[in-house]
């Protein structure tokens, strides 16, 4: 049987996958541009995924808990996922971090003309949720170290 947090991470991989005819532009530009932008997208949403799938279990619902093998199973999927989402959380941090170190020292080059696919409702934003998710993945940092520390 395949654990449940490896069976959720296939199948939102799976829902990647099969969207991936939808984003030409993406797909279209020259090759490593189109890499990077997949894995930013991809490490971002599964991040929010397991984060939003673990605060579910925080809630401790029967409906999620029973069939998932009890309370104590949801505890441990929970943590797996805190632990997926922080991981995959730094992984797109770090990516963002190192394209952007790239770009300035021009081994990596942004096509020309590419549309940045953000929806312009959001642009009055931008800067202040970067500057939010900057600190709250720190925070998340911090309580994942709390959580594993054996002794608290």
């Amino acid at each position: 049987m395949i654990p449940p947090v490896s069976l959720f991470l296939l199948v939102l991989l799976l829902a990647w996958a099969v969207s991936l005819p939808l984003m030409p532009a993406a797909v279209t530009s020259p090759l490593p541009w189109p890499i990077y932008l997949q894995g930013l997208w991809l490490s971002g949403a599964l991040a929010i995924a397991c984060f939003s799938a673990a605060m579910l279990l925080a809630l401790r619902w029967p409906v999620l808990s029973r069939p998932l093998g009890g309370l104590d199973r949801a505890y441990r999927i929970h943590r797996r996922l805190a632990l997926w989402g922080s991981g995959l959380a730094w992984l797109h941090y770090g990516l963002r971090l190192t394209v952007k170190s790239a770009r300035r020292a021009g081994l990596i080059v942004k096509p020309e003309g590419f549309p940045s696919q953000a929806l312009d409702l959001f642009d009055a934003w931008h800067h202040s949720a970067k500057e939010w998710a900057e600190w709250a993945l720190f925070i998340a940092l911090g309580l994942v170290l709390l959580a594993l520390w054996r002794r608290v």
